[in-house]
């Protein structure tokens, strides 16, 4: 059973905590060494923006049902 606070490359996800709130994509990379993911996204107020990618600490982001970009 995976626990709710794990992450799998290609999980979407949403950054709940702090100044990239509504930033929504998907993890590129699971660092398990340095406890970080690497999510490739974008605002959501900003739909039609390039991408960007995030480096964060998995306690900021939650898993979402549906992809958003």
């Amino acid at each position: 059973m995976v626990k709710e606070n794990e992450f799998s490359e290609s999980d979407t996800v949403r950054v709940k905590d702090g100044a990239f709130a509504s930033f929504v994509g998907k993890v590129v990379k699971v660092d398990n060494v340095s406890g970080r993911l690497t999510v490739e996204g974008r605002f959501e107020a900003e739909p039609d923006s390039d991408l960007h990618s995030l480096n964060v600490s998995p306690s900021i982001v939650e898993k979402i049902a549906r992809p958003q970009i």
